[in-house]
């Protein structure tokens, strides 16, 4: 059955389940049309609130959420020209990592994420994260796209238990070098670079004009107000 077929289905379903009710159609749909999709952002916070929770059940510490969550994020997909945008073509299976999220987005946005590139100040937890995500939606993995990751800080123990990129034969080395490597293994196509140098006017040369030109964003995963100024 066609994607169009399935979604119709689903909605004679949900018609018959809540009759004579305000049904919320074109949303029913868009749950048909996206049901394959698998979006590592988001996936990445449903584990953080999974863990958690896991984690205030097995401690005793706190008390669990107990309640449903509903998130939907409709405006993630394009406003004009959608029925042109994401067809059954643009959404099929290609058969490699990506899958799930051309599911959702086609093979258009794929393809732009492919050749973006990002410089990410910091690799310490929040660069961990961000590294591992970019990894996963293939990020700077085209053949001109490329992710450049900086930081002046080495591995320490106590690091360990929340910058997961790290292990603990990384101790005493770069974060931006180990960060850069553990990612690059999650996604070999992944065009990364690490750095250790200080973004500030000592660097100018380094990080000048035609550097950032070049980019097509900048990530800010300092966790201290020092390092960010």
């Amino acid at each position: 059955m066609s994607p169009q077929g399935d979604a119709a289905e689903v909605l004679s379903l949900a018609r018959a389940v809540s009759p004579g009710s305000d049904l919320d159609e074109e949303l029913v749909r868009q749950l048909a049309f996206q049901a394959t999709g698998d979006l590592a952002p988001l996936n990445g916070f449903i584990g953080g609130v999974a863990a958690q929770e896991v984690m205030k059940a097995v401690s005793g510490k706190f008390t669990p959420i107990q309640q449903w969550l509903y998130f939907d994020a409709l405006e993630c997909l394009p406003e004009e020209n959608r029925e042109q945008l994401l067809t059954e073509e643009t959404c099929r299976p290609r058969g490699n990592r990506y899958d799930g999220q051309v599911a959702v987005f086609g093979t258009g946005l794929q393809e732009r994420l492919g050749q973006q590139k990002y410089f990410v100040v910091g690799a310490g937890a929040i660069g961990c994260e961000l590294l591992k995500t970019f990894a996963m939606m293939g990020l700077g993995c085209g053949p001109d796209g490329g992710v450049t990751v900086t930081d002046m800080d080495t591995i320490e123990k106590s690091n360990l238990n929340r910058q997961f990129l790290f292990r603990p034969w990384d101790v005493t080395k770069l974060k931006s070098e180990r960060a850069a490597a553990a990612a690059r293994e999650m996604n070999p196509a992944l065009r990364v670079i690490g750095r250790s140098e200080r973004v500030g006017p000592e660097t100018e040369r380094v990080f000048d004009d035609e550097f950032f030109e070049g980019l097509d964003g900048v990530a800010n995963a300092l966790d201290n107000v020092d390092a960010r100024g």
